[in-house]
């Protein structure tokens, strides 16, 4: 299990990634900004759990299902984005105002899975670094954040120039997303 969760983060982060690679770069800040904002902020938070909670956080059912109602609004939310968007392409960017709105509606939304995954990480760094100010590793990982999220942001549209491509990409690492999702709680 705790290998499929793992895996499931790393698309959650990858979602999130592409996504951004969207938004102008002011966007990508403001987003990084708000990620490391909650990574400093949730550590009291996060050193009040125990290894074993977050374990059992994994094992219980009840809790699974609420990640997954989750991830499933993140998961339409990602794949509307991707038909509207090839939509606007397809059609030469001439479309009608409420399609205009749902595309960009849908565009600057981040995801809020990415905060589950920020805090699984953040308690996951606490335990690794036994012995380190909590308020430090809390903080350090913020500022890693900051700077990683808008140069992984950058890397993708170096590799994928092309806003097809993204989308493509998008598409499926949201459905895969799902399909571990589904996995995941079942």
């Amino acid at each position: 299990m705790e290998s499929l969760v793992t895996l499931m983060i790393v698309f959650v982060c990858l979602d999130f990634v592409v996504r951004l690679s969207f938004l102008r770069p002011v966007y990508v800040i403001g987003a990084a900004a708000a990620c490391a904002l909650f990574i400093g902020l949730m550590c009291p938070v996060a050193t009040a759990q125990s290894s074993t909670s977050l374990s059992g956080f994994i094992s219980d059912p009840a809790l699974m299902l609420d990640v997954a109602v989750i991830l499933s609004v993140d998961v339409m939310l990602g794949i509307t984005f991707c038909w509207l968007s090839v939509g606007s392409l397809d059609c030469g960017g001439e479309t009608g105002f409420w399609h205009r709105f749902m595309t960009g509606l849908t565009g600057y939304f981040p995801g809020l899975m990415i905060f589950i995954v920020l805090f699984y990480l953040l308690v996951k760094v606490i335990f690794a670094f036994p012995g380190v100010s909590f308020h430090l590793l809390s903080w350090g990982l913020a500022a890693v954040v900051l700077l990683a999220v808008p140069l992984l942001v950058f890397i993708v549209r170096r590799i994928l120039p092309r806003v097809r491509g993204r989308l493509d990409l998008m598409f499926m690492a949201y459905v895969i997303t799902a399909m571990i999702g589904v996995v995941a709680t079942a």
